[in-house]
């Protein structure tokens, strides 16, 4: 009983200086910490719940995604695996990475382009529909 009543007495009288804007007992800003930095999580464009997206065929050595954009439309930062990417209709995109820098990419119906493994938004610059397919490469399980 004189224990709690001891640590009753501790917390309250530690109260009012928590309360004081000046005098927090921890950065507000940074807490709470970040256990696993936002740099290293895996924003696999299927988790983003993302209309645009869908998976035309895979297996253990490659996923084949089929997107569709409206003109102007975009897709928020994800990861994207190294791969072929197809243009079905004739495509004008720009690749924005989370530092801001850009990438624009314009290809005729048919055309084809290697992508690195990349993380970045997906913005359809043209001013009509856009429709690629990704053909994503998989790793090898250890």
């Amino acid at each position: 009983m004189r224990t709690s009543l001891c640590l009753l007495v501790l917390v309250l009288g530690t109260l009012p200086l928590a309360a004081q804007p000046g005098r927090r007992m921890f950065p507000a800003r940074n807490f709470p910490p970040d256990i696993v930095p936002q740099n290293v999580i895996n924003r696999d464009i299927l988790r983003l719940g993302s209309s645009h997206v869908s998976v035309d065929f895979e297996n253990d050595r490659a996923r084949v995604l089929r997107l569709t954009l409206a003109a102007g439309e975009s897709i928020p930062i994800h990861d994207d695996r190294a791969g072929v990417f197809v243009c079905v209709a004739g495509c004008r995109i720009r690749f924005i990475k989370p530092d801001g820098q850009s990438q624009d990419i314009e290809l005729k119906a048919g055309e084809t382009r290697w992508m690195p493994d990349a993380r970045h938004a997906t913005h359809n610059i043209a001013d009509t529909p856009l429709e690629v397919l990704y053909i994503e490469t998989k790793r090898p399980q250890p």
